[in-house]
């Protein structure tokens, strides 16, 4: 894919900002075709993750896809693979068979949300996940429900 001048321009500070604050590593990859873009990250138990953004062709104006690329798996406190597509887990149907984090809802997404909020976003995810493996619970009782309004 060919970004235009204005998405090369978006992205080039979206670059600055996460290298700025995600110093454990920050991997761009595909930047010319289908770009994504993944953090290292430790939870506050010191566990590491990566996350990854797909960066959407028509971006920033529709809603990226977030995934937990490592681990590859994660499963409930049970030992049961955590679910697809779940409101108690705040996931969605998988994307590439990594698992698929609810960050912002599409019909509300803003052009001016930044990479840097949907990974923290997903690190708040993250916290919710491990909160769930120390206690049982669903991650709602951690998370919440985001309220959603639709703009007139």
């Amino acid at each position: 894919m060919v970004w235009g001048l204005t998405q090369r321009n978006r992205l080039a500070i979206e670059k600055a900002t996460l290298e700025q604050y995600f110093r454990l590593g920050v991997t761009w990859i595909d930047p010319r075709h289908e770009t994504k873009v993944e953090v290292l990250l430790k939870s506050n138990s010191d566990k590491e993750y990566k996350l990854r953004i797909y960066i959407p062709a028509d971006f920033p104006n529709s809603c990226p896809a977030l995934v937990v690329v490592q681990p590859k798996i994660l499963l409930l406190k049970n030992g049961s693979r955590l679910p697809e597509g779940s409101s108690p887990f705040h996931t969605l149907p998988d994307t590439d068979g990594f698992h698929r984090i609810c960050h912002f809802h599409p019909n509300v997404w803003e052009q001016d949300t930044t990479l840097y909020k949907i990974f923290m976003k997903g690190r708040l995810w993250i916290e919710g996940y491990e909160a769930h493996l120390r206690t049982g619970k669903n991650m709602n009782e951690f998370l919440g429900e985001q309220k959603f309004s639709v703009p007139h």
